[in-house]
């Protein structure tokens, strides 16, 4: 009987209203998982701060191959080609940092360049109505909504009847389904999400393109400071502070960066963890219509407010004169 009927999909639509509560709380945990991670890069100060650690290290390695080396080179009465030989064959971090800085510098550059581009996109997709409100909250919303239109479903089903109560219970869940989403801009929010997951690259390859790159860095930047700067300053017959000096006066940005070379060091091993650490949620997010997501429960609240009509259209007919479904 389509009352009957009706009832039974109203039952129905409840339970795969749950079952998406659960993937919705899923997908919610990865992408909050992956928000907490970048959220403090993603800051006007953080990206500020990597562009200025990305301009620090490269001017570091420009100076030293530019102009430090060839001053060393003119104080040692040699040539920068047969300096930077000495150092290829017994400094071979440093001369593997030189090698591949051609492809490390604007590998880096890009990764930097992005986040900048998605810089807005992140922070609209990020935003809360509420701000101690995580992602993944609305799940447990949806899951409300859920139970009452199980509950109605179930009520339904054993009673056999259409109560006033029941059809108005349902008509809020529908209301509330199809305003809330479109009140919040969660279709705008999702659509900006999936730009920029769409925008990252999160492979195994290119995560261990980073690591190597970063593992590289780390190495010079030990061998550099422990080894052959000291080897240098002998060489030239002066203590490791006039050394230093002697390096400022010449080119004080490779100077202070020679300073400032830990530091810098330490937040890109930071920016490592955080690629490592959300590489996994966010390929599987990547594989989701994340922009489409948003558009499940107004659509879901429009199809069973069709069936909520059909039933006031039916109990209508009913009061009318017309034949119990």
């Amino acid at each position: 009987m389509p009352g009957r009927t009706l009832s039974w999909t109203v039952l129905g639509l409840g339970v795969v209203l749950a079952l998406s509560a659960i993937a919705e709380f899923w997908v919610g945990l990865k992408a909050e998982h992956v928000s907490d991670l970048v959220r403090p890069e993603m800051t006007d100060s953080g990206l500020a701060r990597h562009r200025a650690d990305f301009a620090l290290m490269r001017g570091v390695l420009v100076g030293l191959d530019q102009e430090v080396i060839p001053a060393i080179a003119t104080g040692l009465n040699t040539t920068p080609a047969r300096l930077r030989a000495t150092i290829d064959a017994n400094y071979p971090a440093v001369a593997k940092l030189l090698a591949e800085q051609g492809q490390i510098i604007p590998f880096a550059e890009s990764s930097l360049a992005n986040l900048e581009r998605q810089q807005q996109r992140f922070e609209n997709a990020d935003s809360y109505p509420i701000s101690s409100c995580p992602g993944y909250s609305f799940a447990f919303v949806d899951f409300t909504f859920a139970l009452v239109i199980i509950g109605a479903g179930v009520e339904l089903v054993v009673r056999g009847r259409w109560r006033t109560a029941t059809l108005s219970a349902l008509i809020a869940v529908c209301a509330l389904l199809i305003v809330l989403p479109l009140s919040l801009r969660a279709p705008a929010k999702t659509s900006d999400a999936q730009t920029v997951l769409d925008s990252l690259n999160p492979t195994e390859a290119v995560v261990a393109r980073t690591e190597a790159s970063i593992a590289t860095a780390n190495a010079a930047a030990a061998e550099l400071e422990q080894r052959l700067l000291p080897d240098l300053a002998k060489s030239l017959g002066v203590s490791r502070a006039e050394f230093d000096a002697a390096i400022a006066r010449q080119s004080p940005a490779t100077g202070t960066g020679l300073k400032e070379l830990p530091a810098a060091l330490a937040r890109y091993n930071d920016r490592l963890a955080i690629r490592v650490g959300g590489a996994e949620d966010i390929r599987a997010l990547k594989k989701l219509p994340i922009a489409r997501l948003a558009w499940f429960d107004p659509a879901f609240g429009a199809v069973l407010l069709v069936i909520v009509g059909g039933a006031i259209v039916m109990l209508r007919r009913e009061r009318d004169g017309g034949r119990p479904s």
